[in-house]
């Protein structure tokens, strides 16, 4: 048994033995300097370790202690760095396994890593390695031939814990596997329809993942399929034969094509995008665009006969003028793209205006002067990202002002806008839209504060801007994702359900909804 005692500056390691009933043999044995011990036995003997301060840095100190207490080995100061947390020893078969978090502030890479040491019999260290830590949390255990670690890491609406294994001393996991899929944390929904399905895909906090959904419901890749090991917002759409599913990584957005039948990867691609702000995916038959913020909005363009992104960016917003929330849509022959106008006053950025823009599917500028979508009166209105959706011709544009009031304006497909000003829809956050073939269905969060029900309605493809068929679809809901199905919508959403099996955390659902009436088909 070990322990420390005093301030941290000064307080000591000390050993007391104890027979197998829990009686104390001996006096306490004096190990040296240092504060928050930990201990390992290799069937014989034991090896203490613990973290002590030193002028600049705090430095990983082992000890050896026979198995009678009667010898010593000498203290050695197995590792330093400017911080360390308090150290994990484990016995690994023929050494001990001395693990501690370090704060890493020079090499660029993550903030906090930790540190493997391989320590001998003896309390010499003899080899190293860094392993990625996704938090700041983590407990590691051994069969004594791999290692073992869990993670415990915050996401927007809980606490989630994950595992990863590493076989023998490699410093790579070997899987990604949750503890408790009811224990596991889920953000940011996205979704897309096929004639063989769904694929739904989400965040964690070890990554974004996707799993495809048959006609019936029922999860086809069960876990889900791991995309990357960024945790953030993906965003999902159908080409007319793959999945694709996009993502924002470190300096790039990452973009995967899956094949509806099998889950199989068609292709990967990697379009660079330094800065790290919000993007937007829309998807041809032809080509995936992405658009994303920079000094600018750009656009980059990934033709599906090479899955190579064009070398060429188009930049769509004029030059500068601060700009952020990008949005697109593809009506079929034209993409549209749109962006809020940022107006900083003393430290505070307004987004003021909604603007827009047509591209063709070549990558070429319809609109050199931007649409005016939505501005800005004199009470210096806030503006969010837009969602859009097309009926194949024009698009509808749904975006929040002033936090909750969702605002409608049609953008026509010559470049025109209907109407003289954005159409109020009432109040509401966290906007979806789609088009299901006869009418456009939008999805939105109401009152937020309290309940956070989900709720969807109709809105005409033509005429005047008004919502039907009001539906509420859940309560406790979260962000929500829309998609044309067969003959109804899909939709995907994060929502807390305390049934045992749910875990009482954030979770990804999905349904299908049919709004009625639809206009009746006649057989021929």
């Amino acid at each position: 048994m070990t322990a420390a005692d005093g301030d941290p500056g000064q307080s000591r390691i000390h050993t007391i033995a104890l027979t197998a009933d829990g009686h104390v043999a001996g006096a306490p044995i004096d190990l040296g300097r240092g504060h928050l011990p930990s201990v390992a036995a290799d069937g014989t003997n034991f090896l203490v370790a613990w973290r002590t301060e030193m002028s600049s840095d705090v430095a990983i100190q082992a000890r050896t202690v026979n198995g009678d207490f009667t010898r010593l080995g000498d203290p050695r100061a197995i590792a330093s760095a400017y911080s360390f947390s308090e150290p994990t020893v484990l016995w690994r078969e023929d050494h001990y396994e001395v693990l501690a978090m370090r704060f890493n502030s020079f090499s660029g890479g993550p903030l906090f890593e930790i540190l493997s040491i391989d320590v001998d019999r003896e309390g010499a260290a003899f080899a190293s390695r860094l392993r990625e830590l996704p938090s700041t949390q983590f407990a590691p255990a051994t069969n004594g031939g791999d290692l073992f670690m869990t993670f415990v890491a915050s996401t927007p609406s809980a606490q989630t814990m994950f595992g990863r294994l590493y076989r023998g001393d490699s410093a790579i996991p070997d899987a990604h596997e949750l503890l408790s899929w009811s224990g596991n944390a889920h953000g940011w929904s996205a979704l897309a329809s096929s004639a063989h399905g769904h694929l739904v895909a989400w965040a964690e906090a070890d990554g974004t993942f996707a799993t495809r959904v048959d006609a019936q419901g029922h999860s086809l890749d069960g876990r889900g399929i791991r995309l990357n090991g960024a945790h953030g917002r993906a965003t999902v759409g159908f080409d007319g034969t793959n999945y694709v599913v996009a993502w924002r990584d470190f300096g790039f957005v990452g973009v995967r094509y899956v094949a509806p039948a099998t889950g199989a990867t068609v292709a990967e691609v990697q379009v660079p995008a330094a800065y790290s702000g919000p993007y937007a995916l829309a998807v041809s038959t032809d080509a995936t665009y992405i658009v994303f913020q920079g000094a600018r909005i750009f656009v980059s363009r990934i033709p599906h006969a090479t899955y190579t992104p064009d070398p060429v960016l188009l930049a769509v917003s004029p030059e500068g003028v601060p700009v952020e929330d990008p949005a697109a849509c593809w009506n079929g022959s034209a993409l549209l793209v749109t962006w809020t106008e940022i107006s900083p006053f003393m430290e505070i950025r307004f987004p003021i205006a909604i603007w827009g823009a047509r591209v063709t599917k070549n990558l070429s500028l319809l609109d050199p002067a931007p649409i005016p979508i939505a501005a800005s009166d004199t009470s210096w209105s806030n503006y969010s990202e837009a969602s859009i959706a097309s009926d194949g011709k024009d698009w509808l544009v749904v975006a929040n002002r002033d936090q909750m009031l969702m605002i409608a304006r049609r953008v026509m497909s010559d470049g025109s806008v209907a109407g003289n000003a954005p159409t109020s829809l009432g109040e509401g956050e966290s906007v979806a839209l789609t088009w299901d073939g006869e009418r456009y269905v939008m999805a939105w969060i109401e009152d937020p504060d309290e309940n956070r029900a989900l709720f969807l309605s109709a809105v005409s493809a033509s005429g005047p801007i008004t919502q039907t068929l009001r539906t509420r679809i859940a309560p406790k809901a979260g962000n929500a994702s829309l998609s044309r199905s067969e003959d109804a919508v899909a939709v995907a959403y994060s929502r807390t359900s305390f049934l045992p099996e749910h875990g009482g955390v954030s979770r990804t659902y999905m349904r299908l909804v049919r709004l009625v009436p639809r206009t009746r088909r006649t057989r021929h």
